[in-house]
């Protein structure tokens, strides 16, 4: 009986020192648990200290993403090697949380087209596993499931509308701002689809890199910043938008108008940080 209650009490103390260890407590969420093939895919991360102290310390390869399809087998990580995932601070007062996102399809999708860069992840079931270990502590891993599935009724027009346009690029059917021109026209025709963020960054990069006219390329990336403010796509035009304005209320009332389009998905909560920055004079 005496070995029982030891052994009882030694794993009580064991459980006691792993809880005093915790020092973190991360969050993993996506906008949907269904999207569609070629659909931009991001994963949101919130890291939290939870300690009763303030932390400082190299978080360098501390958080390792993988994903896992519906057999159980793991989806390769494509790219160079490198730290992806790791949050973008390392020093975190007490209870205060940094957020940043993942686009799961660059990292472990397919090519979709030899003219772009834009990768997809096949129809079918995903589970993502998250795994975070700080330094002199214990690792804390997060699960997240999904489903991709294949496009259908006006998407599908409009991801077929978007490969044969690619597929004109590369037999060289385009001349002058033919290639950039018939994005737009396809967003135009379809200004709900879920593609309609990457057929204006394409766009609006073409005229920018290729056709020097940076006038109608801001534009574009203007459109996209207010009609798909949930699109991570923007987020470079915003930040250019909101250091043109010359107060901060200014720059406020300009979030505070496209906020409620970024409604559930990461972005919104990345507006709100630049809210809560603007608000304490640490906007930068």
């Amino acid at each position: 009986m005496k070995q029982i209650i030891i052994i009882i009490l030694i794993f009580g103390l064991l459980g006691s020192f792993l809880k005093a260890q915790k020092k973190f407590q991360i969050k993993a969420e996506l906008a949907k648990t269904q999207y569609i093939i070629g659909e931009r895919i991001d994963l949101g991360l919130e890291l939290k200290n939870i300690s009763n102290s303030t932390f400082k310390d190299n978080l360098s390869y501390s958080v390792n993403v993988k994903i896992s399809n519906q057999n159980g087998k793991e989806i390769p990580l494509q790219g160079p090697s490198g730290d992806f995932f790791s949050p973008p601070k390392y020093d975190f007062n007490v209870n205060e949380k940094c957020y940043w996102y993942i686009q799961l399809s660059d990292f472990f999708g397919k090519t979709l087209s030899e003219v772009t860069t834009s990768r997809y992840l096949d129809a079918g079931k995903y589970t993502i596993k998250v795994s975070f270990k700080p330094p002199h502590s214990q690792e804390i891993t997060t699960h997240i499931s999904f489903q991709v599935i294949k496009p259908s009724g006006d998407e599908l027009i409009v991801f077929n509308s978007l490969l044969q346009i690619y597929s004109n690029v590369y037999l060289h059917k385009y001349k002058g701002s033919g290639y950039p021109e018939a994005l737009y026209n396809l967003h135009i025709s379809h200004p709900n689809s879920v593609y309609s963020p990457e057929l204006l960054d394409v766009s609006s990069s073409y005229y920018f890199f290729f056709l020097n006219d940076r006038n109608k390329s801001d534009l574009i990336r203007t459109e996209l910043v207010e009609k798909y403010p949930w699109s991570p796509m923007g987020k470079g035009m915003l930040l250019k938008i909101l250091k043109n304005m010359t107060s901060n209320k200014e720059r406020a009332d300009y979030i505070m108008k496209i906020l409620p389009g970024s409604k559930n998905y990461p972005m919104h909560k990345i507006l709100e940080k630049h809210l809560t920055d603007l608000k304490n004079n640490t906007w930068r």
